[in-house]
């Protein structure tokens, strides 16, 4: 019996080759295979490890993986969030252009034009949007290595595109439908097919979508509010 590394002989039963220290290779031609098997180290899986993995194959098998209203809700969230962040801080650092309803439409397309470079931020950085932890949403890449921003970025810029219209009133209810029929017909958008992701649905619960109705409803009101002229 030889080391299949270095060449030099070694004892019948030797694991380890004693001049080089690399491990012995051995065939299953070998009389030796059946040994290694036995003596081949088995490694179990923890109990935490077992019961993320069961609960993680349950909840796929269980919940409707192609969930276009929950997506679509999931991205108005983002949107309507970071929209209410971007009057926030309009009003704290430019008091001095208020808000008007000559101007809201402009600041609305602006939101959303903005919203495609810091939902990227959130995937690379984070994982996730707020719209997408809330509605257990989760975006998975299955490219080589970890998520860059560059690649979420070129996957957002499609969306603001393809399914959004860049916001355009009327062109992006057609978009939007487009993108409904082709996700419940291929089980992906072209978007998500095209970059190498692919989106799981989780199971909501009842304080997660009562939480998300309240959100929508104070948004709602935000709107409302604003929209009253002052006297």
């Amino acid at each position: 019996m030889f080391c299949t590394h270095c060449g030099t002989a070694l004892p019948t039963q030797a694991q380890f080759c004693q001049a080089c220290g690399k491990a012995v290779a051995v065939s299953a031609a070998s009389p030796n295979w059946l040994d290694a098997q036995v003596n081949k180290p088995t490694t179990f899986s923890t109990p935490e490890s077992f019961s993320s993995s069961k609960s993680q194959t349950a909840e796929e098998t269980d919940v409707n993986q192609v969930r276009p209203w929950v997506r679509f809700f999931a991205r108005i969230f983002d949107i309507w969030l970071w929209s209410f962040t971007i009057g926030v801080l309009w009003g704290i650092f430019a008091p001095q252009l208020p808000i008007t309803k000559e101007n809201e439409y402009a600041i609305g397309l602006l939101a959303l034009f903005t919203w495609v470079f810091v939902e990227p931020f959130c995937l690379s950085t984070f994982g996730t949007t707020p719209g997408k932890f809330l509605l257990k949403t989760r975006l998975i890449y299955n490219g080589p290595h970890a998520l860059t921003y560059g690649q979420a970025l070129k996957r957002s810029a499609k969306v603001w595109w393809r399914g959004l219209a860049a916001g355009f009133p009327f062109i992006n209810l057609g978009t939007l439908i487009y993108a409904y029929r082709m996700l419940r017909a291929n089980g992906r958008t072209t978007w998500d097919a095209e970059e190498g992701f692919k989106v799981s649905h989780g199971r909501i619960g009842i304080g997660r979508r009562l939480l998300v109705v309240a959100l929508f409803i104070f948004f709602l009101a935000v709107i409302v509010v604003g929209s009253i002229p002052d006297n």
